[in-house]
């Protein structure tokens, strides 16, 4: 893996991009963890209509277990997440 660093001071905010030659479980976690890591609170993977939300913890009212999968409920919205993805990536503190 290959990483440069281009410093912008004309940027009114950071930003990441992630270039690769297919769309792999090393990339998918490393989104996961820079998103996790830039947002200051805990988080939770979870899906709505195939895209991927971390929703913060304390936004998140209840959970419930529907056969292999978490609902999570927040006031605006109800998200999805497998229990493989839950127990493996899904909180975390920065």
């Amino acid at each position: 893996m290959k990483i440069n660093i281009d410093v912008d001071d004309t940027l009114e905010q950071n930003y990441i991009t992630i270039h690769c030659k297919e769309l792999c479980d090393e990339i998918l976690e490393l989104q996961s963890s820079l998103v996790n890591k830039s947002s200051g609170s805990l988080r939770i993977s979870a899906f709505q209509d195939n895209v991927e939300y971390f929703l913060e913890l304390k936004n998140i009212v209840f959970m419930e277990s529907a056969g292999n999968y978490i609902l999570i409920h927040t006031s605006l919205q109800i998200s999805c997440s497998s229990m493989r993805v839950l127990r493996r990536t899904s909180l975390s503190r920065t």
